[in-house]
């Protein structure tokens, strides 16, 4: 389906005074979807540069769960050249109008798998997050063992509601890593895949993982969990370019 929708909530992370990262709440419309998949967004007078007069489309992974009615949340990434983030990060406030079309995607959560590991990084946290809010309100119980990797402190993105998720639910272990951590940091550093090797996995033939983020990442983590015993067709992908 396709409708224009109001730009609810904004929140923004920033780094050297600029923003890095932008999570942004619109009117979902009644839009269907299943936790992981993604939506394409268009802005008005955002077109295509040989095309004057096109619109210009670019997918974007829900993060909120089917189980919100109220609103879409998107997780957008400000990348350093201009496109759409740059415009959306320069131009759309509280209030103004999007283009949005969807559902679109197959990364979708196994609502009845027997135990799942979570791999994100970066704003890849977007699809996992539709995942967690959705076992968190539907209380699914399945085991679930969340890596999350990111730079620092300023790139931790849903900070303060993955330390609730964790106080809260039992069946979820969340396990951040910082690539360039503060002098302070006591949790995981490094990359999400050396710290996938050095662990010991439960039942694995009956796990499901779910990885998203850049394409090296995610080659690299499925290794990974292949020689931690995972069958490749249990380990399913959402690549950000």
């Amino acid at each position: 389906m396709g409708f224009k929708s109001r730009l609810l909530y904004l929140k923004e992370y920033a780094s050297d005074g600029k923003n890095i990262t932008k999570v942004a709440r619109f009117e979902r419309h009644g839009m269907p979807y299943s936790a992981g998949q993604f939506a394409m967004l268009g802005m008005d007078g955002f077109d295509w540069k040989e095309k004057p007069g096109q619109m210009k489309w670019n997918s974007m992974s829900i993060a909120s769960s089917p189980e919100q009615k109220d609103y879409l949340e998107f997780t957008i990434g400000i990348k350093p050249y201009f496109g759409f983030s740059q415009a959306f990060d320069e131009k759309m406030k509280v209030g103004d109008i999007i283009n949005i079309r969807g559902p679109f995607g197959k990364f979708v959560l196994n609502e009845k798998a027997k135990r799942i590991v979570l791999v994100a990084t970066g704003t890849g946290i977007a699809p996992i997050m539709g995942m967690l809010r959705t076992i968190r309100l539907k209380k699914l119980q399945m085991p679930v063992t969340f890596f999350y990797g990111f730079r620092n402190s300023e790139f931790w993105v849903y900070r303060e509601e993955l330390k609730e998720m964790a106080f809260e639910m039992k069946n979820l272990e969340y396990l951040p890593s910082k690539s360039r951590p503060e002098a302070e940091w006591q949790g995981l550093k490094g990359h999400i895949q050396q710290h996938i090797l050095s662990r010991e996995f439960t039942d694995v033939s009956e796990t499901e993982a779910y990885l998203c983020g850049n394409p090296e990442m995610v080659k690299q983590t499925v290794e990974a969990l292949k020689q931690k015993g995972f069958a490749e067709e249990n380990c399913f992908r959402e690549v950000y370019g």
